[in-house]
């Protein structure tokens, strides 16, 4: 399987369009990690499970809503392995989907995880976004997951991005929380101080002084990530080669930048409820300074990312 797999997505991965060429130092230092270590890996995600998972989670229907049963056109800014956008076209077979990506590896790990769910409204493209102004479209909806911090300046393609958004439509934005990754900042610390290199000898041999050099409590919480137990996960974790990580308080002042309405969290019910509970003036759970003092208090309430949508005041 790892030989017949590994052949498929070269052959694939020659098959896809650039729409553009990617020129930028940082998107092609990017580029080239992923082209080795396509990220997530997956194998299989059931429709029933997509669609249950967005009617129960609070606030995901009820902003998404509308995009049910229209002919909308959704972008997905860095697309990677393709799970998000396959679960976009799960959830609004309607829509005209454009997923891109700096990665032809990855995106032809995409392109066969598509076909094998048999998802025909996404089409896959290598691009950069910093370049995607020259599209000249527009969208009803963009979602750009843990994407943006990868860039050298995230404000940048963020602006991008909000070019070619419909003045109706809405974002749906990820960053890493500093807070929440703690463990991982010291990792990435030791790693740039004591020059491990990015390839995979040089990841095992972090690994197996990672305990030694960083404490048992460090390794504990770095194990509760996922990505940890897997090779080309564990490179993005831990081995980067271009990260941001941000406060609350940042992506507020990012967000009023930009001229942007914060809607709200992609979060489970029982974090709402806290929060609720210990913030009564803030009804509608809005306020990222009340939410900053509550992270302070649960600092892995965002472990994986700061998940929200956000719009243009109507």
């Amino acid at each position: 399987l790892q030989i017949t797999d590994y052949r498929t997505l070269r052959q694939t991965a020659e098959s896809i369009t650039a729409l553009m060429p990617i020129d930028d130092a940082i998107s092609s230092k990017v580029r080239a990690q992923y082209e080795v270590f396509p990220y997530p890996r997956w194998k299989v995600i059931a429709p029933e499970a997509i669609l249950r998972d967005w009617q129960m989670t609070p606030r995901y229907a009820e902003i998404e809503r509308k995009l049910r049963g229209k002919k909308n056109r959704i972008l997905v800014a860095g697309c990677g392995t393709g799970r998000e956008a396959v679960a976009y076209a799960t959830l609004f077979p309607n829509a005209e989907i454009l997923a891109v990506d700096l990665s032809r590896a990855s995106l032809a790990y995409a392109t066969i995880k598509a076909a094998e769910m048999e998802i025909k409204n996404v089409t896959f493209r290598q691009a950069d976004i910093l370049r995607l102004g020259m599209l000249d479209q527009q969208f009803d909806y963009i979602a750009s997951t843990g994407v943006l911090h990868h860039m050298h300046d995230p404000a940048q393609g963020w602006r991008v991005l909000l070019g070619l958004l419909k003045p109706d439509g809405f974002m749906s934005l990820g960053f890493y929380s500093k807070i929440a990754r703690s463990a991982v900042l010291k990792a990435q610390g030791i790693v740039k101080q004591h020059n491990y290199a990015s390839d995979a000898e040089g990841m095992r041999a972090f690994r197996k002084k990672a305990p030694e050099i960083l404490g048992m409590p460090c390794i504990d919480n770095l194990a509760r990530f996922s990505d940890y137990f897997n090779m080309s996960m564990y490179r993005d974790l831990l081995f980067h080669v271009q990260e941001h990580n941000y406060d609350l308080l940042e992506i507020n002042s990012m967000i009023k930048d930009l001229g942007l309405e914060f809607f709200g969290f992609y979060i489970d019910a029982a974090a709402l409820n806290e929060y609720s509970k210990a913030n009564s003036n803030d009804p509608a759970r809005t306020n990222l300074e009340n939410w900053h003092q509550f992270e302070l208090k649960h600092p892995d309430i965002f472990k994986f990312m700061y998940n929200f949508w956000c719009q243009r005041p109507r």
